[in-house]
């Protein structure tokens, strides 16, 4: 939820993007072991997508804002 967080402060001025944390964050609300009862490795399995859903999220933010600094001359 941390990383979300700091993605959520990263995208706060683009609205699209904004959106996409905010599924990201309630897709890892959703991850409550107790609608899982006896199951835990489909949690695991469950955290670690969404986990992976994050970290391409955060890949592709500082592809856009490297690709930005590029056309605009700013490092």
């Amino acid at each position: 939820m941390r990383e979300l967080s700091q993605l959520r402060q990263m995208v706060q001025d683009d609205p699209e993007a904004a959106k996409e944390v905010e599924a990201l964050t309630r897709q890892m609300q959703h991850l409550d072991s107790s609608r899982f009862p006896g199951n835990p490795a489909m949690v695991e399995q469950l955290h670690r997508e969404v986990l992976s859903s994050v970290d391409q999220f955060r890949v592709q933010l500082q592809r856009d804002d490297a690709a930005s600094e590029a056309r605009t001359g700013k490092s």
